[in-house]
């Protein structure tokens, strides 16, 4: 018996119940997790379960190491389920052509920017890790809202806040959906504006100090 289980011995059996509750519920939705909220951060999670908090190794073994590990457990999934979903009608990825995958949004805090990400552009909750992360929809884009985390590797620990975010927001009346957001008391960084090309543009700024583009075409 591994020591850091004699905790166990101890228990009454009402705590024991509790306790091989919280174990299946956590490996339940490690199980369940779909979509980007499916990576390291989601094994770190189940891990945290365990009662010893002993650092674990989130490397990877050498690229061409891994990614024929890989290949070949594809081989292996021939003729069964498939493993991977089709990423298109030719059934497969083009590892050689980039594809957008996701837009990251640094947050403060993660539940209140759901809440006003939801509220201001409709998005739609994909996956929800609190405290540092979540992932959203709006239309087929995705969107990660997230916070900074010592949890992730160095070089992706820091998630910026206050930027003039990439992606732009389309919207089919610009003038009515600044009236409509300014009501709900969000930050008009600038009116809609008519430019050189016909089309119009606003910019919105969310309780994080992000600003956000608005966009209508002619």
């Amino acid at each position: 018996m591994n020591p850091f289980d004699n905790d166990l011995l101890t228990l009454d059996p009402v705590k024991l119940k509790a306790e091989l509750l919280r174990l299946r519920q956590g490996i339940r939705e490690h199980r369940d997790e779909k979509g980007h909220g499916r990576c390291w951060l989601d094994d770190l999670r189940l891990y945290d379960l365990l009662p010893e908090k002993l650092p674990a190794d989130t490397t990877l073994p050498p690229r061409e190491e891994f990614l024929e590990n890989c290949a070949r457990f594809h081989e292996t999934r021939q003729g069964k389920k498939e493993f991977w979903k089709e990423e298109n009608i030719t059934g497969g990825r083009n590892p050689s052509k980039p594809f957008l995958s996701a837009n990251i949004i640094g947050v403060r805090d993660v539940e209140s920017a759901r809440i006003w990400y939801a509220d201001v552009f409709g998005m739609e909750l994909v996956t929800l890790k609190l405290p540092y992360f979540c992932e959203m929809k709006l239309g087929d884009a995705s969107f990660l809202i997230e916070k900074h985390s010592l949890e992730r590797p160095l070089g992706f620990q820091d998630i910026p806040t206050g930027v003039r975010v990439s992606a732009i927001i389309g919207v089919d009346d610009i003038k009515a959906f600044i009236d409509i957001v300014r009501e709900k008391g969000v930050t008009v960084v600038h009116n809609p504006v008519q430019q050189a090309w016909g089309g119009w543009n606003a910019v919105i700024r969310d309780p994080d100090g992000n600003e956000f583009v608005i966009d209508q075409d002619e």
